[in-house]
Parts: structure tokens; sequence; C-alpha cells
């Protein structure tokens, strides 16, 4: 019976069915710690050749370096993963570009400084970004993007630098909260639909600089546009059934 139970406890043994193989197989608990690190470098990381980035506590984007913004695919953008808890963006004075889509769908921004480092904004780099309420483009933006604030459902003022060129197709299309825009001299084209459905938009200046407006630039007939008499203004307001005030 002895030399039964002896050959017994060794076969266990070899064949490693003990309560402490059962402990070594299951290898160690590793999961915890890397989820904790993924975690952590969800919240930084590169935004372009020389830049980079990270989302602190309270919900502010920093991105620090000097270079341009790599730009974004629809929903690829660095911090795609965490853009619901974006609140407010800060970019350095190196940063010379803001990439395409780069904040498009961060329903939560409410306010972006953009520095006078910054020269091009990609299309839709602000795209459905529904908090933001106010923005103003440098003079030294002179590449500026299609639908850059489109839907921006809160957006109630905007400024434009004398550097942009030309407001692009949809560029704040549905952005219905907006009151107040400015325009400065040098602005020569404003695209199809740039300010369509902008419906709270009761008066535009429109500098003489401007020479070409497309189709369905403001909504129909919603619009006191002002500007010099006989400018490419007025005769948009005229061709679309606009007020037009010469200043």
């Amino acid at each position: 019976m002895k030399i039964r139970t002896l050959l017994t406890a060794a076969a266990l043994l070899l064949c490693g069915c003990g309560e402490s193989s059962q402990r070594q197989d299951s290898g160690p608990a590793s999961s915890e710690p890397q989820a904790v690190t993924s975690q952590q470098t969800a919240e930084n990381g590169k935004c372009g050749k020389g830049l980079s980035w990270s989302l602190d506590e309270r919900g502010k984007l920093i991105i620090s370096g000097d270079g341009e913004m790599d730009a974004a695919a629809a929903g690829s953008s660095p911090w795609q993963e965490i853009k619901d808890r974006i609140k407010t963006a800060e970019l350095s004075r190196g940063v010379r570009s803001i990439g395409a889509g780069a904040f498009a769908g961060c329903i939560h921004l409410e306010s972006i400084a953009i520095p006078d480092s910054v020269k091009a904004i990609g299309n839709s780099a602000f795209e459905g970004c529904r908090e933001l309420k106010t923005i103003k483009i440098p003079n030294n933006v002179s590449e500026f993007g299609e639908k850059v604030f489109w839907n921006c459902e809160k957006l109630e003022s905007a400024v434009i630098g004398k550097g942009v060129k030309e407001l692009g197709y949809n560029t704040f299309c549905k952005c219905r909260a907006l009151t107040s825009v400015t325009i400065s001299q040098g602005l020569e084209r404003i695209g199809d639909c740039a300010f369509e459905y902008c419906t709270s938009l009761r008066e535009i200046t429109i500098p003489d600089t401007v020479t070409s407006m497309g189709y369905n630039v403001f909504p129909a007939g919603e619009v006191i546009i002002k500007g010099r008499a006989g400018s490419a203004a007025q005769q948009y307001a005229d061709k679309f059934g606009h007020s037009f005030k010469a200043v």
C-alpha cells in the first residue's frame, strides 16, 4: 500500500499537476501593468516631426516643439482615443501648421489660441468642434483649407487674418451661432457655401480685395452685405438677392 502511494506521488510530480506547478503555468500577472502603461502613453505622443503632445488632467492639450503638424485622416488624429476629454488647446510658438483633421470631432474643445508661427491650417482642422465659441486666425496664416470650421455650431465670432487669400468650400458652413465675422484686407476669394446655414449672421463687410465669390456663400436673403460700390460683394448681393450697403 505504501509503495503504491509513493508511486502515485511521484507520478504527480513528474506530470506537474501539483498546486505549485499550476501557479507557475499561469505566468506572471502582467495584464494590469500593461493596461496602466497603455493608458499613460495614450495621453502623450508625437504629432509631427519635431512636435509632441500631451493632455493634462484638466483637459488641456499642449502641443510643443518646432515643426509642422501631421495631417490626420478622418478618425485618426494622434489623440483620437481621448479626444472627448480635450477642452482647451495650447500651441507653442514653434508650431508651424495645424494639420488637416487635427481637431475634427473634438466636441468638447472650447478654445484654442493659434500662435503667429502657424502659417497653414488644413482641411477640416476644426470640423465638428461643437463647443468652440471664438477663433482668431493670425496674419501669418497663408494656407487655409476647406471645411475648416464646418458644423462648429456654437462658434459666435471669427477674425480672419490678412494673410488668408481664400475662404474655401464650406469654411463656416453650419456655424449657426455665428454673428460676427471680421475679414481683413487681403482676402481675394470666397468659395461656394463658405457661410451657408449661418442663420444668425445678419451682416458682413467684404473687403474690396475680394474679386471672386462662389455660389450659396450666405443663407439666401438673410445677410446684409457691406462693401465698396461696384465691387464683387455688390455683384454677388445683386445676383443672389441680398441687401447691400456701400461703405
